[in-house]
């Protein structure tokens, strides 16, 4: 009776980071993997759980048994298709190995999800969970919880909608303070703030650590500079965008604020009433960007250029359009008259119009010209 010992790589950290395909079987082969993923991430619990497997092997062969040890691999997408890799690679251990059972070699929750896809074509006689050497709870708690911060499938799934609940939980109880600030009413007595403030502060703590967004804005500074050096125009092209948002924000906030309607809903329709023109003016601005850049780079301006252009104006008025008729429905004194209303969504429509025309011209005249190329 031979076993095979499985260490299982869901997520393929040994391919990825260790540059091994699996299958990988034999001792020599798991050293091999082993350390070469050790070494490009001394910190991956995949590199313990395949010495564990190593260890486990050289123990039942010493003690005369017939066994074989192997690692198969995933995917980096964990799910369908690490598990179809798994199936793929378990089904190649088996031809080359022809083992009876296995002992499945794990180092948490997410290898054993594929138990039963294992035990449908292989007896296994033991699992072997791999912890490193720490407490249990401090295994699964804070070095799960450092590595989740660590990986981005991981981050997206855990730490970023921890964080989110603590930002949102704590801007919900800061919402009255928030509320009678905009309003300029007496706020009272800031003490039962304290933990909503906290609270929102720690969310956006953990994502600005998880994300390394003071990473990424040096790194921002630094390909901006180069791509001035370069005779790249986007930092005026940004500046400028920016400061259309903010003169939309401003106005809006003392339009809403100066009315004398009350109440966040029309004081919110009063406000992007106001904000929707410089907002869509920045949008513009950032594809006369892209075009810009492309004439003193000595590029192609983009084909669809006019079409994108015209098609974000024909939208600001429609828009302007649906904000009007809200404040009429929601009797605002300032609400223009039905006449007014038509006329934006009359000339959102036909500008809009144009810019499906001209996106369809565009795309027709590229086919034209691949036709011309493959002929």
């Amino acid at each position: 009776m031979k076993t095979v010992i499985l260490c299982i790589d869901r997520d393929n950290d040994i391919g990825v980071k260790g540059k091994v395909d699996g299958p990988i079987i034999g001792r020599e082969e798991n050293v091999r993997a082993a350390l070469a993923l050790g070494l490009a991430d001394p910190e991956d619990a995949d590199t313990n759980t395949v010495l564990a497997a190593i260890k486990l092997y050289d123990q039942m062969t010493k003690d005369g048994e017939n066994v074989e040890v192997a690692t198969i691999c995933g995917h980096t997408d964990v799910g369908y298709k690490s598990d179809r890799a798994l199936a793929r690679q378990l089904e190649e251990v088996i031809e080359v190995v022809n083992p009876n059972n296995a002992i499945l070699v794990s180092n948490g929750a997410e290898d054993e999800f594929i138990i039963p896809m294992i035990s449908s074509r292989l007896k296994i006689d033991h699992v072997h969970d791999v912890y490193v050497k720490q407490s249990r709870e401090l295994e699964s708690w804070y070095y799960y919880i450092v590595k989740s911060a660590r990986d981005p499938k991981l981050r997206t799934k855990i730490i970023a909608p921890v964080s989110l609940a603590f930002i949102l939980v704590g801007l919900f109880y800061l919402s009255p303070l928030i509320s009678d600030i905009w309003n300029g009413n007496s706020t009272g007595p800031v003490t039962p703030y304290a933990l909503p403030t906290l609270s929102t502060l720690i969310g956006i703590y953990i994502l600005w650590r998880t994300y390394s967004v003071g990473d990424a804005i040096v790194i921002g500074a630094r390909k901006t500079r180069d791509s001035v050096y370069d005779g790249d125009l986007s930092l005026i092209f940004y500046i400028g965008a920016i400061l259309l948002v903010a003169t939309g924000i401003v106005n809006g906030v003392n339009d809403a604020s100066d009315s004398p309607v009350t109440g966040w809903f029309p004081q919110g329709v009063l406000f992007f009433t106001t904000g929707i023109p410089w907002f869509g003016a920045a949008a513009i601005v950032l594809e006369v960007k892209v075009a810009v850049n492309a004439v003193v780079l000595r590029d192609n301006v983009p084909a669809n250029f006019w079409g994108l252009v015209i098609s974000i104006v024909g939208l600001t008025f429609l828009s302007l359009a649906a904000l009007h008729y809200i404040e009429r429905l929601i009797d605002i004194p300032e609400a223009p008259g039905d006449q007014s209303i038509f006329i934006e969504v009359s000339v959102g429509a036909a500008i809009l119009l144009v810019g499906y025309v001209q996106q369809r011209r565009t795309r027709l005249d590229t086919g034209t010209v691949r036709d011309r190329w493959r002929k």
